[in-house]
């Protein structure tokens, strides 16, 4: 049982750790209109899936979902990643933006570099920050928004959550302006956004929307992941318009594309052609892609759309066995010979900064003092102990909460808290509001309810047998009001938690807080270009992630004059109809009961909509967890038959606490007239022996309170006495409404602490382990051991260029399509269908 003092203990603590995790808010951009220019770079992209159990030489086994990935995306052009499908396109997409979901198990390693910097994932390592205004954006498949804002209310809300201040809010919402006149949304500018139930914006609006929202931030790299699938040719060239227009601006724009049609084919400026996790082809899209393809042996054919033809060119053929013998070699020719046009474009670019090197090498290395000390005080922290470790930790961590505390600090903290609940609060309050449908499903509901069982007990009369009829009513009455809210906030809630927890992905960027490793010449702390090595600043978050709790107070707040409508609306109707107790005040006691559980269930079904994957799953649990507060509802079972291990249950059912209060409420004060075998009621008769009390009058009756003394709502005091005045129904009716409004908090916290749980954690980029002694070198891979494996590369290219002699290229590409066609039995062919 939870005691008084932990409630509020709990809540508060939970506000408290809400604040200081989740409100964070940095530097102000500056206010020009232009992204910061961000190049991306890849090399040896790796990623695995763990699978269960041992292989026979007893090694663990992993499916490979992307394998060796190398690319370059520019800024100013229009990236398509494009592959058949399970080639990976989506999981690389994810890997560079730093949203792959983490799953236990799986690796991602590799080189990411973004300006000529690289990323620093292990403690310790030197790091260089990217751009102070370089920020991205992942749009994703799903275009979820809150079904009844508007287009313009959308966005600017998208604007205040982003913006820092008000200067940057006015300069952001002129920027809505224009996105929403590029876009082509702005006919749809007052239109809702719509869902199943309400009519709303097309496919292609919602996309565009989708892209409008993220380009409020102003990002400099934009992420979308299969922005024309679903759409017909008109939209997704529309779509395509778009990105095509922002590679233009200087964003640099890497989506994909899902068999693109030829308007949007046109629009490509660099492609990224994956097969079974592994790139076949990296560069400028066109013609240089069919005429690379066409020196291979595999020229497209005439009257061939060049994007279908290459995604056949990537597939695998099942029809047959020899088919997808033969399409499995010519794709392991195709990634084996763009593997050695990536080592030829590596060493040409080696040859290209050798001079350079030599340059720089007769340089004092006064530029590297800071990066030594660096990398000193990492080793020595590396060797400290785990213990000096953890003291350290701590020390700031105690540092940071001073600091934290500081009354400058709480007021800026609850200031911005405030802020983000005026922001919040009406957003909750429209959706709620304007979504008519559900309001009159629930009048409706509500109404019916209340009639059907106002008419089934019609006019109780206080009878013995009025008081089962009454007893049942009242359960009846509890179990309506319960499953009415429950169903209808786990209904709306499963949907609304889709969307805050992708706002709070938007709004963090993994690696918005990430260090950088220098890999040469990169961007220094201005973002100018230089030499910045030995330099370590972290990226901060400009944006602020609203914390959980801004949301849920919102919420519930937006909720609550509903919870007191429709149980009074219900009573209003119930009441009268069954002819409950008429006494001064019950009326008010019953509404009041009715809208506590009414708060406590709603409450409920955020906890369960919380833990619930899905709707279906959400609408599947619901009716069981309802069932068992049934059961221990007080009615069928006696609360002192209840076993003791199930005895918190019946203390913390929200229907046996409301039909308790019912109980209370109705019985206590009331007398019924007692039925005796073979007299009817109203007939003179002996007076029998009630409790030990002998009934003054001539009709025998039996109080309400006797009643209660059964189903254990009641006991007598010292005195044997089981009468109670006004004054000790009412206050007992408030203790149970008091206790429903803890369990609502208990609930609400519970809620709370799993959304937080639910906050997005994504796979982290690791470095490729270092390759055991004694293992054989195989094909040239770029960016994989290059510290240990530089002089053999060029050993080996070097005996390679030797034994290569006077052949052209073309007699060695020749010469590899012989041994292709050799070792698969027939010439590696694709068939266009």
């Amino acid at each position: 049982m939870v005691s008084r003092g932990a409630v509020p203990l709990c809540f508060f603590l939970s506000l408290l750790i809400s604040l200081c995790a989740d409100v964070t808010v940095g530097e102000t951009p500056k206010a020009n209109d232009k992204p910061v220019p961000v190049g991306l770079e890849w090399s040896s992209l790796r990623y695995s899936l763990g699978r269960r159990g041992k292989s026979r030489n007893g090694e663990e086994t992993a499916i490979n979902l992307l394998e060796n990935v190398s690319g370059e995306a520019k800024p100013g052009r229009l990236m398509a990643l494009m592959g058949p499908s399970g080639a990976g396109k989506s999981t690389l997409l994810l890997a560079l933006s730093g949203q792959l979901p983490f799953q236990r198990g799986a690796c991602l390693s590799g080189s990411l570099m973004i300006n000529g910097t690289e990323i620093a994932n292990k403690q310790g390592e030197e790091a260089l920050s990217c751009p102070p205004e370089f920020d991205q954006c992942l749009i994703s498949q799903s275009d979820i928004f809150f079904s009844q804002l508007s287009v313009e209310e959308t966005l600017r809300l998208a604007v205040r959550l982003r913006a820092s201040d008000e200067s940057e809010t006015e300069r952001m919402d002129k920027r809505v302006d224009r996105l929403v006149e590029r876009l082509a949304l702005a006919k749809a500018k007052g239109t809702a956004v719509g869902d199943e139930k309400t009519r709303g914006l097309s496919g292609g609006e919602k996309r565009r929307l989708s892209i409008a929202c993220e380009l409020v931030g102003k990002p400099s790299v934009i992420f979308a992941d299969e922005p024309t699938s679903g759409l017909d040719s008109f939209q997704a060239t529309q779509v395509a318009d778009a990105l095509s227009g922002l590679a233009k601006d200087g964003h640099t724009v890497v989506a994909v594309i899902h068999q693109p049609p030829a308007p949007v084919w046109d629009k490509i400026d660099d492609l990224c052609l994956l097969s079974e996790g592994k790139v076949i082809y990296c560069g400028p899209a066109g013609g240089e892609v069919i005429e690379y393809f066409a020196q291979l042996g595999y020229a497209c054919p005439p009257f061939v759309s060049a994007s279908e033809y290459l995604l056949s060119l990537a597939s695998v053929d099942y029809s047959s066995p020899e088919a997808a013998k033969d399409s499995r070699a010519r794709l392991d020719f195709l990634s084996e010979r763009w593997e050695r046009e990536m080592a030829r474009r590596k060493r040409a670019g080696k040859m290209g900064t050798a001079e350079k090197n030599e340059e720089e090498e007769g340089k004092p290395e006064n530029s590297n003092t800071e990066g030594n000390e660096g990398q000193l005080s990492s080793s020595a922290l590396s060797s400290e102990s785990p213990l000096k470790c953890l003291v350290k930790r701590c020390s700031a961590l105690r540092e940071g909460l001073v600091e934290a505390l500081q009354p400058s600090a709480l007021r800026a903290v609850f200031k911005s808290f405030a802020s983000q609940i005026g922001l919040l609060f009406p957003r909750a309050w429209r959706q709620i509001s304007r979504d008519r449908l559900a309001l009159i499903a629930r009048l409706s509901s509500t109404l019916s309810s209340a009639l059907i069982e106002g008419l089934i007990f019609f006019g109780l009369k206080l009878t013995e047998a009025g008081i089962q009829d009454r007893l049942g009513l009242l359960q009846v009455a509890a179990v309506s009001v319960a499953m009415t809210s429950v169903i209808k906030t786990v209904t709306a809630f499963v949907k609304e938690r889709a969307v805050v927890l992708k706002e709070k992905t938007q709004l963090a960027r993994p690696w918005s807080g990430q260090k950088w490793r220098t890999r040469g010449t990169g961007a220094d702390k201005n973002g100018e270009n230089g030499d910045s090595s030995g330099s370590e600043v972290t990226n901060k978050k400009r944006r602020r992630a609203y914390p959980v709790l801004a949301y849920f107070l919102s919420k519930l707040s937006a909720e609550l004059p509903f919870n007191f409508l429709f149980p009074a609306i219900f009573g209003a109707v119930l009441y009268p109809l069954a002819g409950l107790n008429a006494a001064a005040g019950r009326f008010a006691r019953f509404l009041l009961v009715l809208s506590a559980e009414s708060l406590v269930t709603t409450s409920l079904g955020l906890l369960i909509g919380s833990l619930s994957p899905s709707l279906d799953f959400a609408l599947a649990l619901t009716p069981a967890v309802m069932l068992i507060f049934i059961v221990f509802g007080g009615l069928y079972l006696n609360v002192n038959s209840v076993p003791k291990a199930l005895r918190f249950i019946e203390e913390w059912s929200p229907i046996k606490t409301s039909f308790q209060a019912l109980c209370l409420n109705e019985l206590q004060g009331m007398k019924f007239e007692k039925e005796i075998r073979g007299r009817p009621p109203g007939a003179a008769g002996g007076a029998p022996r009630i409790f030990g009390r002998k009934n003054s009058g001539e009709k025998p009756v039996v109080t309400g309170e006797e009643t209660l003394v059964k189903l254990g709502f009641l006991s007598p005091d010292e005195n044997g006495s089981l009468g109670g005045g006004a004054d000790s129904v009412a206050s007992s009716i408030l203790r149970l409404c008091g206790k429903q409004v803890k369990l609502a908090l208990v609930l609400a916290g519970l809620t709370l602490f799993s959304l937080r749980l639910q906050s997005p954690s994504f796979q982290p980029l690791e470095r490729h382990p270092r390759r055991p002694q004694g293992q054989q070198r195989g094909a040239v891979v770029l960016g994989e051991w290059e510290q240990e494996t530089e002089t053999e590369e060029g050993e080996g290219d070097s005996a390679h260029t030797e034994a290569a002699g006077p052949e052209t290229e073309a007699e060695i590409l020749a010469g590899d399509r012989g041994e292709i066609a050799e070792g698969g039995g027939s010439n590696p062919s694709v068939s266009v269908a």
